[in-house]
């Protein structure tokens, strides 16, 4: 099917995160996050499949509010999860973009004359 769609793969540069050469990077950048208390635990609602007993994303939960796994109706539930503290780079991420963005307009001004 994937050929008739004019897809192929790599297989050689597939990604298994199950493996312990691809998840030890991400415990040690999150390790890294939480030194530098970047890393924070918080309750939040999350779509929780009781079947499964799992956490579904909003993708996995379709349009009737079932959960794409099981079937079972999703719930809303409160738990204890980690979080990223992102916004605090906000500023200096919109910075650099805009740096970028200017730099690449310069560029682009300059190829046309």
């Amino acid at each position: 099917q994937l050929d008739s769609l004019g897809l192929c793969f790599n297989w050689d540069k597939e990604v298994t995160t199950c493996l312990p050469d691809y998840y030890r990077w991400t415990q040690w950048l999150f390790v890294k996050l939480f030194k530098a208390g970047l890393a924070y635990q918080k309750e939040a609602v999350v779509n929780w499949d009781a079947v499964d007993q799992t956490v579904l994303a909003d993708e996995q939960v379709d349009d009737n509010g079932c959960s794409w796994r099981s079937g079972a109706l999703v719930e809303q539930k409160l738990l204890r999860q980690w979080f990223i503290k992102t916004t605090n780079y906000a500023k200096l991420y919109l910075l650099l973009v805009m740096k970028l963005l200017s730099h690449e307009r310069l560029l682009c001004e300059k190829t046309q004359k």
